[in-house]
């Protein structure tokens, strides 16, 4: 694939494309709607997702490392098993998300929405998810080693054997 074709651009419409396995590493695709693409294992380290409606996204596996996804719509998206160390996730939308199995090492994720979101067996160390809604979110199995929670709204959420180990909650 080219990394230079015109349509991957700021506010792109790209609604249920298929991007298996693209390289679209530090692209900037602020606004795009990609909702229902199909990005699984797609290389998007460093690329600039502010924004975005990413809802329904197929992201398995996808290589998220470093990419600003600030206030993007993930709304139902599966990022099962996907890479998302040290992204920026402040005040998205994780509503119903998967996110089983996914590295989420020293993410941002203030204010998130995260309701339902599925995080088990994810790796969440040192994340920041103070100010979330956590509500509902299943978290079993997952490591959050060092996560900040505070502020964050847990209600039903369920850790059930996973390592809380140095988690700040107040």
């Amino acid at each position: 694939m080219s990394r230079t074709w015109p349509h991957l651009a700021p506010g792109a419409h790209l609604q249920g494309l298929y991007l298996v396995r693209a390289d679209l590493r530090g692209l900037d695709l602020t606004e795009a709607d990609l909702s229902g693409a199909h990005l699984i294992a797609a290389d998007l380290r460093g690329t600039i997702l502010r924004g975005a409606d990413l809802s329904t996204a197929q992201l398995w596996r996808a290589q998220l490392a470093g990419a600003d996804l600030r206030a993007a719509q993930l709304g139902q998206a599966n990022l099962q098993q996907a890479d998302l160390e040290d992204a920026d996730l402040t005040g998205a939308c994780l509503v119903w998300t998967g996110l089983v199995g996914a590295r989420l090492i020293g993410a941002h994720l203030t204010g998130v929405n995260g309701f339902g979101l599925r995080g088990q067996q994810a790796d969440w160390s040192g994340a920041d998810l103070r100010w979330s809604n956590l509500e509902k979110a299943q978290f079993q199995r997952a490591v959050l080693r060092r996560t900040l929670l505070r502020g964050a709204r847990l209600a039903q959420a369920d850790f059930t054997g996973a390592d809380l180990e140095g988690v700040v909650w107040d």
